[in-house]
């Protein structure tokens, strides 16, 4: 029923937020460009898991002796009817050893793997500066 239904850029956008709140330090800033998706709780409860992960995870490690934290977050809808959730921090990013797709050593990193599976999306890590986490997975239709 539409009742289920939940606005899934607003609602990762007050959990990121609020994680952010809580941070035991400066300042971190968040960057967000959300659109409005409505989905049922099957991708709600994933997702926010998924970026639940990832602010703790950047808090926890990536923004140590990181001068300006910053988290970039963002959430399109495709003209084919995908999502794409992205995931960036300004930190040091993963060791470059870590090929993550073949092998995740780290708890956190298996987590967001599990997440990724739930939503039956495509998971990847785009090299660059920082930590990059990008999920695509399709929209689901509304019965």
């Amino acid at each position: 029923s539409i009742l289920e239904q939940s606005d899934l850029g607003e609602y990762l956008r007050d959990l990121a937020e609020s994680l952010i709140g809580q941070a035991p330090f400066k300042m971190i800033e968040l960057v967000e460009d959300m659109e409005s998706v409505f989905v049922g709780p099957q991708i709600c409860l994933p997702c926010g898991l998924l970026v639940n992960e990832c602010v703790t995870n950047s808090i926890r490690h990536a923004f140590k002796n990181t001068v300006a934290p910053a988290i970039r977050l963002s959430l399109k809808k495709t003209p084919e009817n995908l999502l794409i959730l992205s995931y960036r921090d300004n930190g040091p990013g993963l060791p470059p050893a870590e090929s993550l797709e073949a092998s995740p050593t780290s708890l956190g990193l298996l987590l967001i793997q599990e997440f990724a599976r739930d939503l039956k999306a495509s998971l990847s890590f785009p090299r660059g500066s920082g930590f990059h986490c990008e999920v695509t997975f399709p929209v689901p239709q509304i019965l």
